[in-house]
């Protein structure tokens, strides 16, 4: 019995599994060349060299292979796959605010390592807001949510808000940008920095130089709030 189309078959043939990465890596590069509507399953399978019959035997139709293909372009060094919800069990509020802030940065930058690959994901991204292509989630934005929510929980915490004020949401999202800029502006900040992206110990660099600069704004909004020193 064949597996349920949604279900990816992993070969356990060498041979097999190259035939299906190369079929990732011609479906992300045409996906994000082209969209999903404008590629056909034809032209990925003869860009990997695979027969056309591949595409249904490892992924069951174009969507699945759509998802994967996007989905495979956010691994850490190890290939495992990283989900959105990774970064909410780093949230150890007994930790000092930096270290918490490092990890979790740790957990949103390691993407960046696999080069140009996110920059094809981010391009699909880009074309998923304009043309959806109703092979993803509905909201495009629904991976950053666990992010964001943690985010936003360790600011209420160390600001000793019980809730979420204007300018507590102003901070999340400002610390927020601090990440997702490397993400949105990756080639501009490639032609105005070359090779910024191709060192793997650099962006470990800079994920711990992002928790000490947001730190740092936690700490200002804290001086920002304390009440004023009574003067003689």
């Amino acid at each position: 019995m064949n597996p349920p189309a949604h279900i990816p078959h992993i070969p356990t043939r060498t041979d097999g599994a190259q035939a299906r990465q190369r079929l990732l890596d011609a479906a992300l590069r045409l996906f994000a060349a082209h969209g999903y509507k404008k590629t056909s399953t034809r032209e990925i399978a003869e860009a990997a060299g695979v027969n056309l019959g591949a595409i249904a035997y490892y992924f069951g139709d174009k969507a699945n292979l759509y998802r994967t293909a996007v989905d495979s372009a956010c691994c850490n060094t190890d290939g495992g796959v990283i989900q959105p919800a990774d970064c909410t069990p780093c949230l150890d509020l007994t930790q000092p605010l930096e270290a918490v802030l490092h990890q979790m940065f740790v957990m949103f930058m390691t993407p960046l390592k696999q080069g140009e690959r996110i920059q094809l994901m981010m391009r699909i991204h880009y074309r998923e807001m304009v043309e959806p292509s109703g092979a993803l989630v509905e909201n495009p934005y629904a991976d950053m949510i666990p992010f964001y929510a943690g985010l936003q929980q360790l600011i209420c915490l160390h600001l000793e808000r019980a809730a979420p004020d204007a300018d507590t949401t102003r901070l999340t999202q400002a610390i927020l940008g601090m990440g997702t800029h490397f993400y949105a502006s990756q080639d501009m900040i490639e032609a105005l920095s070359p090779g910024f992206f191709t060192d793997p110990e650099g962006i470990d660099t800079l994920a711990a130089r992002l928790g000490c600069w947001a730190t740092g704004m936690i700490r200002a909004e804290q001086q920002r709030r304390a009440p004023p020193e009574n003067t003689p």
